[in-house]
């Protein structure tokens, strides 16, 4: 009787030990779920202008030649045309005067997810990360007078 249960005790502690094992296995890296959803983080690899966390990634905004943004999501700009990180669709051209607005508004955003807001807002912190937001750097102010 002595050696049955020493024998159901090792069963057990390796089932457990295994268990242990392979339930851990899938947790290494987050896949993603679905090809859109890869699709959209490869997408979001591909928006122009944000560079991490440093603040020059938003300068971009204050020297490009032409900015685009998503009809949808027009806090989401970038100095290249591509697809909005939100809904992929086409990111348009943004007029002279909107360009002109926003610059002069002396723009604050979010370096790490590439949200741009005018300067007027009363919005202080990134909607999509909770960041606080900050002031764009850059730019000559030339289109405008203090």
């Amino acid at each position: 009787m002595n050696r049955s249960i020493k024998i159901i005790t090792i069963t057990a502690l390796l089932a457990v030990g295994l268990l242990l094992i392979f339930s851990g296995c899938n947790k290494a890296e987050k896949q993603p779920a679905s090809k859109a959803e890869a699709e959209q983080t490869t997408q979001k690899a591909k928006m122009v202008g944000s560079s991490g966390m440093s603040t020059a990634g938003l300068a971009y905004v204050t020297t490009a030649d032409n900015l685009y943004s998503c009809s949808h999501h027009p806090y989401l700009i970038s100095d290249k045309p591509g697809v909005c990180q939100e809904c992929n669709m086409s990111l348009t051209k943004m007029s002279d005067e909107d360009v002109a607005k926003l610059r002069a508004s002396h723009p604050k955003g979010c370096p790490m997810c590439n949200v741009v807001l005018q300067g007027d807002s009363e919005v202080t912190k990134c909607e999509k990360c909770g960041m606080a937001l900050v002031a764009v750097p850059g730019g000559d102010h030339s289109g405008h007078n203090h």
